[in-house]
């Protein structure tokens, strides 16, 4: 399974960190988390309007970015969050400081 997504709806501003996420994914067994991601993130934008685009930035935590919902015709942001990676990273967690209900390896949209 390749890990795609619309490049016109989804803004890579992280220097080069999705790229190394991609990397990383490739042979994940929980990269279909990933894609489920920014599958989401691309019906957000075409729920907001069709001029919403998800602009994704670095984020401090391992393999995460942070996102923001903009605007492109007012040049507004809306909605922000971030895609966290939840779970080991050659054998040792990294997702120390993200609260969810119930332990997952994988990503997932946090707002």
């Amino acid at each position: 399974m390749n890990i795609a997504f619309n490049k016109d709806l989804i803004i890579d501003n992280s220097e080069g960190r999705f790229s190394e996420i991609l990397q990383f994914a490739w042979n994940h067994p929980q990269k279909e988390s990933l894609q489920k991601c920014l599958s989401h993130l691309e019906v957000m934008c075409g729920n907001r309007s069709n001029n919403t685009v998800a602009r994704l930035y670095s984020d401090f935590a391992p393999m995460s970015l942070g996102f923001t919902m903009v605007d492109t015709i007012h040049g507004t942001n809306g909605l922000a969050g971030g895609l966290i990676y939840h779970g080991a990273i050659k054998g040792v967690r990294t997702d120390p400081m993200v609260c969810s209900l119930t332990q997952m390896n994988g990503w997932q949209l946090h707002t």
